[in-house]
């Protein structure tokens, strides 16, 4: 049925008659549409969906039928193309009546076949695929005979469907891909199949022909995030820590979640390992080759842009550092029992035949003969060599004498809190005394300070001077 062009100058809406029947009228009331679809839509862009009897099109405002087939879905549209259905198992609905009020005829449907068409009504992808992904990504997936594949919003294949399980894509662009796996009805993993990683070009950065891939996730407080190389500080159970936010990777499509779908955080990070026989490599975002796979070879997480390598040579475990700016290798040490910390503000604690040292990131050893070292802040690190206390910057030059009786932890604000003999002071980074004496003091935060004296509490200000409160 065409419509006038009088009529279609005017304003079209979807109507339900007492019948619970869709037409469509004009604003003065003109049915021009009659009604007889169990569902419509208002047009959108001049487009709206009619479904009869499970089955749906898409009108224009002249009243056509655009689209060729019939569905059994159709979705929105998303940069002028929409998802449809054909096909599948059909469970009609009953016409309900709610409050007086006629509902439309529900149905489900299993079994179909999906594909994209244009504003035109043109199948620009025909419906060959069990299932296809939300279109406002850069790749959609799909998928074919149990195996998966990608396209892009114009319905041109990228990636043949080729994997038997994908992840999602993360805020870099980065999916992991998986050949081989296999779960029995249970969901439990018969087969691990082989790892690898895609990027939003459909360009394989690491080939799925490994055991895992991931970016050295991170675990605290419950919450899974990524490293962050600025981020990194040495612990005294010799591991980096990372601050970590709510991952937002989901698992897409798979029936039990596997390593991998934790492997791949929304945190900004260009490297990406993987694995085979307890052995590991790393790539960049790109796909570049850093470190090669190895046998035996271990890499923990970068930490200010230093890698950390332990290898089992000759029954020894060879460590090393591998500077990701200069593409250099550090090697420190091939002790069973040498320690080596992760880098954080160009220094590295290093434990070796009983002795404690910071090496930089060339691996010269910048200071010795330490007997505990703290977490760095501000890029100050209190250290302690026997009994006394002091601190040292990111070169490794002693910035406040190791003169102190004990001193607080960290450095805040420029200051760090000292005690000599009874008193605790405040010197700041040229060792200078900045602040009385008092009996107790605790760390600047946010440029306040908490200080006792005989027994009565104030408070430091943070200034040029010290100010109390």
């Amino acid at each position: 049925m065409l419509v006038s062009s009088s009529v279609q100058a005017q304003r079209l809406k979807a109507v339900q008659n007492e019948k619970g029947r869709y037409g469509f009228m004009t604003e003065d009331g003109t049915v021009v549409i009659k009604y007889k679809y169990d569902e419509a839509t208002p047009f959108k862009d001049g487009i709206a969906k009619i479904g009869k009897d499970g089955k749906y099109s898409l009108i224009n405002e002249d009243g056509e039928i655009i689209t060729k087939r019939k569905y059994t879905y159709i979705g929105e549209f998303y940069n002028g193309v929409c998802p449809v259905a054909e096909g599948g198992n059909t469970k009609k609905g009953v016409m309900l009546t709610t409050g007086g009020l006629i509902g439309n005829k529900a149905s489900s449907n299993t079994g179909e076949k999906w594909g994209l068409i244009d504003k035109t009504g043109k199948e620009i992808l025909k419906t060959d695929y069990e299932a296809m992904g939300d279109l406002n990504k850069k790749l959609i997936y799909v998928l074919k005979g149990k195996k998966f594949g990608f396209i892009d919003s114009a319905g041109n294949i990228i990636v043949k469907p080729t994997y038997n399980f994908i992840g999602s894509f993360n805020n870099q662009g980065i999916c992991w891909v998986n050949i081989g796996g296999k779960y029995d009805k249970k969901n439990n993993m018969v087969s691990k199949g082989k790892f690898g990683l895609i990027n939003e070009n459909g360009r394989e950065i690491i080939p799925a022909k490994y055991e895992d891939v991931g970016n050295f996730p991170v675990l605290r407080d419950k919450k899974t995030g990524a490293l962050l190389d600025e981020a990194a500080f040495y612990t005294k159970a010799d591991q980096s820590a990372f601050p970590a936010t709510k991952q937002e990777i989901q698992s897409l499509l798979l029936p039990k979640p596997h390593a991998a779908e934790s492997q791949l955080s929304s945190s900004r990070v260009d490297y990406f390992y993987f694995i085979n026989k307890k052995s590991q490599g790393l790539v960049d975002i790109h796909g570049n080759t850093i470190i090669p796979l190895t046998a035996n070879q271990a890499i923990l997480p970068p930490s200010d842009n230093m890698l950390r390598l332990a290898k089992v040579e000759k029954k020894q475990i060879a460590k090393a550092y591998y500077d990701l700016d200069a593409e250099v290798m550090v090697r420190i040490s091939s002790s069973e029992k040498g320690k080596f910390g992760a880098f954080s503000h160009n220094l590295a604690p290093v434990s070796l035949d009983d002795e404690l040292f910071f090496i930089d990131k060339k691996g010269n050893k910048v200071i010795g003969g330490l007997s505990k070292a703290f977490l760095s802040n501000e890029g100050y690190r209190v250290v302690q060599k026997g009994s006394a206390f002091g601190a040292i910057d990111s070169t490794g030059a002693v910035v406040i004498p190791i003169e102190y009786t004990n001193s607080l932890t960290s450095v805040n604000n420029g200051r760090l809190g000292v005690q000599k003999n009874a008193s605790w002071f405040y010197v700041d980074m040229k060792g200078q005394i900045v602040s009385d004496k008092y009996d107790r003091i605790g760390n600047f935060h946010q440029g306040y300070a908490s200080v006792c004296l005989n027994k009565l509490w104030g408070l430091l200000i943070c200034r040029t001077g010290l100010s109390f409160l």
